[in-house]
C-alpha cells in the first residue's frame, strides 16, 4: 500500500514538473512585434525582425530584410527569462540606427494567422490582410458623413476613394516611413492621434528621392 501511495506522489511530481516546464517556455506559434499592431504608438522606423514564428525545437525570425526567415535553435533556459505570459514573449529586434538600435521587445501571439508565414517566408499578401484588420479596418467620421473602411479593402462614402492597403516595408530600398498605405493604389501616409485617423497623400517622387508629403490630407474621425 505505501509502495503505491509512493508511485502516485511521484507520478503526480513528475506531471507538476512537466507542467510548470511547459509554462517556462514559449508557445508555439507566430507573434508580431507588438508595437507594430499599435494604432496609437505604432512604430514607423527601419525594423529588422517583426514577426517570429516558434516551432517545437526552433525559432525563426522574419523582417524587413529576412523575409525568408532566420532560423535559430531554442534556448529554453532562456525562455523562462523572456516569457511573459502566454500571449507576449520579449525578443530582440533593430530598431532605426546606432549604436541603441539593437532593444529587447515585447511580441504579441497572433490568432488564426498560420497564412501570414508559408514555406517560402513572409506571405506578403496575408500580412496586408491582418494589418488591414487590425490597423484600417474599421468606422469613422468624415463631416456628417459615416465611412467604412471594410474587410476586403474597401473605402465606401470617401467620395472617389474606393481602395486601401497598408503597405508593409520589405527591402533596404525604402523612401517613406513605416506609416504607408495604399488608397487608390497611390501612396499615402497614414497615422492616428487619440481621436483622428490622419491621411495624407505623397508627391510622385523622382527615382533616388525620398517620398514628399503633399498638402492633401484627409482627417477622419474614430
Amino acid at each position: 500500500m505505501k509502495i503505491k501511495k509512493v508511485t502516485l506522489i511521484l507520478i503526480l511530481i513528475i506531471i507538476s514538473s512537466c507542467q510548470n516546464n511547459q509554462k517556462d517556455k514559449f508557445d508555439e506559434g507566430i507573434y508580431c512585434l507588438k508595437s507594430y499592431l499599435d494604432k496609437d504608438n505604432f512604430e514607423n522606423r527601419y525594423i529588422d525582425y517583426f514577426l517570429v514564428k516558434v516551432t517545437k525545437d526552433k525559432i525563426i525570425s522574419y523582417g524587413t530584410v529576412n523575409t525568408w526567415g532566420h532560423i535559430s535553435k531554442r534556448n529554453f533556459e532562456s525562455e523562462k527569462k523572456s516569457k511573459i505570459n502566454d500571449s507576449i514573449i520579449l525578443r530582440t529586434t533593430q530598431i532605426g540606427f546606432g549604436p541603441d538600435s539593437f532593444t529587447t521587445q515585447k511580441f504579441i501571439k497572433l490568432k488564426n494567422c498560420d497564412k501570414i508565414v508559408d514555406e517560402n517566408g513572409i506571405n506578403r499578401e496575408e500580412f496586408v490582410k491582418y494589418l488591414n484588420r487590425s490597423l484600417i479596418t474599421g468606422n469613422y467620421k468624415f463631416g456628417n458623413r459615416n465611412i467604412e473602411f471594410t474587410e476586403d479593402g474597401k473605402i465606401k462614402n470617401l467620395d472617389s476613394l474606393k481602395t486601401f492597403s497598408v503597405n508593409p516595408r520589405f527591402g533596404t530600398c525604402w523612401w517613406y516611413d513605416y506609416r504607408t498605405i495604399e488608397i487608390n493604389k497611390e501612396i499615402w501616409k497614414f497615422e492616428f492621434t487619440k481621436k483622428n485617423l490622419i491621411l495624407t497623400k505623397y508627391l510622385k517622387r523622382d527615382e533616388e528621392e525620398l517620398g514628399k508629403l503633399s498638402n492633401i490630407k484627409i482627417v477622419l474621425n474614430r
